[in-house]
């Protein structure tokens, strides 16, 4: 797909997994930022410049080791999930991930995901993908059952689609790669660009 090696900027196994789904094998590199929330801005907005943190990390930690060298590309991305305009982050605890389960219980909430891709070229793509992800009227039996799975842990919005949380959802709208962290379809018309 691409004459150019990728680097990954991206602890993610998820990622991992979808990035390798194109027929690409990447260098995994894991940012060490922090994942501080920007009130007030739009959720594209917010999860860009997450992004673009992680993206700016990557390139001065392959400054520091003498190994950024182009041509290659270097992605990053960020996704946090939102409802009614609070975010909800990666779950500390059973009793936060309860709550979750509580707010997005028959509800619709959005998972926006941004994206950075610096080309061979040097030039940078950014752009964020959103998609809504409406969950059924979860009972009590049914919350207790997806905290006894264990999910939550490490999951933005204390869910992973693809997995046993795919039982809680009656309907998606938009890119289902994008829910679980990458938006394949964007991601692919980029790195396919001559």
């Amino acid at each position: 797909m691409t004459n150019y090696p990728l680097i990954l900027g991206s602890g993610s196994p998820q990622r991992l997994t979808l990035i390798r789904s194109l027929g690409i094998e990447p260098r995994v590199i894991a940012p060490q930022t922090s994942e501080e929330i920007i009130p007030h801005l739009p959720p594209g907005a917010q999860v860009e410049q997450l992004a673009q943190k992680k993206l700016d990390w990557v390139e001065d930690h392959l400054r520091g080791d003498g190994s950024l060298e182009f041509p290659r590309w270097i992605l990053t991305a960020d996704t946090l999930v939102f409802i009614r305009s609070a975010v909800l982050e990666k779950p500390q605890d059973r009793t936060r991930a309860r709550i979750y389960l509580d707010l997005l219980s028959g509800s619709t909430h959005e998972v926006a995901t941004g994206v950075n891709i610096r080309h061979p070229s040097g030039n940078l793509s950014t752009f964020s993908v959103i998609s809504e992800v409406t969950f059924r009227l979860l009972t009590e039996k049914d919350k207790e059952w997806y905290l006894d799975v264990g999910e939550w842990q490490n999951a933005a919005g204390g869910y992973r689609i693809q997995g046993a949380g795919s039982a809680l959802i009656s309907r998606i709208s938009g890119s289902y790669t994008n829910i679980i962290g990458l938006p394949l379809a964007e991601i692919y018309g980029t790195l396919a660009t001559p």
